[in-house]
């Protein structure tokens, strides 16, 4: 285990470097020949549609220096919520927080990153992601208006059932492979929740490679979240609200095919969002 001590803002900044350059590196798993997984899975979202103009006001956009490379979702005043692996070392002023903008890296309001607090379970050395969720507070309030709300989030234990449509969003590639530029504007795309017995399979994951209880997967042919849409929401429409499910964590990245996403399951960590949070 190697443990890197960083003493100032260039050391910092070097991590991330080097953390976005591992987003991008395809690395075969022992004896699953056509299928890639990459350590630290920045998907983005791979067919679907343009976001309308405040159709999501809850989404945000992660930020340092002006990059944009993780997505989270307005959760309260001062907090969202995202993935652990986009925020695991990073301290909360290095960040800023995009919102109301479906433009990646313009328009909307930049809100300054106070504190981080990813999972304490979290293990980025683990390559398939536990836990894999954390917040993040701002030091100046997201303000609701027209371009800028908040989702909703389910109970603790609160089941996800099987053959669910629900939707993801984000900015990214549109085609397979990394071919062409990232998306400028937010999209979003319409999945099925799969069994986790499916999902498996079409991941081909067993033993150690196993889903947790706290994952699930979920795709439609063709559709799938895809690198560099970490951190951002998966969610249902229900009567007068809408509420977060999931949010991306991990999945292939060998591009061949849209295979399913994994989502960590929010429902698993209620209790711990409020006691940091108090929502």
């Amino acid at each position: 285990m190697v443990i890197i001590c960083r003493t100032s803002r260039v050391e910092e900044m070097f991590r991330l470097v080097t953390v976005i350059l591992m987003a991008f590196a395809m690395e075969p798993v022992a004896c699953r020949p056509n299928i890639n997984y990459s350590d630290e899975p920045f998907w983005k979202i791979l067919g679907g549609d343009v976001a309308a103009v405040g159709e999501f006001p809850f989404m945000l956009g992660i930020e340092i220096q002006g990059f944009s490379f993780c997505g989270a979702s307005a959760i309260g005043d001062y907090w969202a919520l995202t993935a652990a692996h986009c925020i695991e070392g990073m301290k909360g002023e290095m960040l800023a927080l995009r919102a109301g903008s479906i433009f990646k890296g313009s328009n909307g309001t930049l809100h300054r990153g106070l504190e981080t607090y990813p999972h304490p379970r979290f293990d980025s050395t683990f390559r398939f992601k536990d836990d894999d969720i954390g917040l993040i507070k701002v030091k100046d309030s997201f303000s609701t208006n027209k371009y800028v709300s908040y989702i909703g989030l389910p109970f603790q234990w609160e089941p996800v059932k099987e053959g669910t449509k629900a939707t993801v969003i984000g900015w990214g590639y549109t085609q397979q492979n990394m071919l062409g530029p990232s998306s400028p504007v937010l999209k979003k795309v319409e999945v099925d929740v799969l069994t986790p017995k499916d999902c498996e399979y079409n991941l081909h994951l067993t033993g150690p490679l196993a889903l947790t209880d706290n994952m699930f997967c979920a795709q439609q042919e063709g559709k799938s979240s895809y690198k560099g849409d970490s951190g951002g929401p998966l969610f249902v429409q229900e009567e007068d609200q809408v509420k977060q499910i999931g949010l991306v964590s991990w999945g292939d990245s060998s591009g061949t095919q849209a295979y399913p996403a994994i989502y960590t399951k929010v429902s698993h960590f209620r209790i711990w969002i409020f006691m940091k949070s108090n929502i």
